[in-house]
């Protein structure tokens, strides 16, 4: 379960966000704000998520939007030799590296372990 990497869409100060974490846990989303200096953060509508990625919740993969997104990439992933992530659909995944999805994606890694 940890080595899922669960793709997330957050809307940070009207923005939509992405964050990459283990399967594991639960975000911390007060903790996400201070990351990102935002003033509000919630979770993404299923609305919100499709047109920020172009896909369904359930298997939203970390590569392949439509547009750049600003992302965020938890540092407990680091831990994995092999972390697997959606590819676009609830049905498939890959297998990757927190070291390549950092590369692929351009994230920031940060500490998103509730406390």
């Amino acid at each position: 379960m940890g080595a899922i990497a669960s793709t997330l869409i957050f809307v940070i100060d009207d923005e939509p966000v992405v964050v990459l974490k283990s399967g594991a846990f639960r975000v911390d989303v007060e903790l996400l704000g201070q990351h990102a200096g935002a003033t509000s953060v919630r979770q993404a509508s299923p609305d919100e998520v499709r047109v920020a990625t172009g896909q369904a919740i359930g298997g939203v993969s970390p590569v392949g939007w439509p547009q750049e997104l600003r992302t965020f990439i938890d540092e407990s992933l680091a831990q994995y030799e092999q972390v697997w992530a959606a590819c676009g659909t609830p049905n498939a995944v890959f297998c990757t590296s927190f070291d390549e999805l950092v590369s692929l994606t351009g994230a920031t890694a940060i500490s998103l372990r509730p406390s």
